[in-house]
């Protein structure tokens, strides 16, 4: 029974994140945020089609703990990549602030 406490609250955690990353790649692609949001849409329907078969392989290999504790350290890389996007948004931020304005910017 805690084991399904604890997956609902991290999966609730996660949910959270899709929307923060489809916005944070649209702000941040210098092209079209159309390109950068099917982008993003298109690598986790990726994520979610390849990860389970992915684990199953690492369990096959190794064992289900294993498998499973590499989900966790996914997710650590995650929480640190995304503060390379804070400053990210920094920097274009202060770039589009200094850019002069176009007749098209206006």
């Amino acid at each position: 029974m805690v084991a399904v406490v604890f997956f609902a609250l991290a999966g609730l955690g996660i949910a959270a994140s899709s929307p923060l990353v489809v916005s944070a790649a649209s702000r941040l692609h210098t092209g079209s945020p159309g390109t950068a949001v099917a982008t993003v849409s298109t690598t986790g329907y990726f994520a979610f089609l390849a990860g389970p078969p992915l684990i199953g392989l690492l369990a096959s290999q190794s064992s289900v703990r294993a498998a499973l504790l590499v989900l966790p350290a996914l997710a650590a890389v995650t929480a640190l990549l995304a503060g390379l996007l804070r400053a990210e948004k920094r920097s274009v931020t202060t770039r589009r602030r200094s850019a002069p304005h176009s007749a098209s910017q206006r």
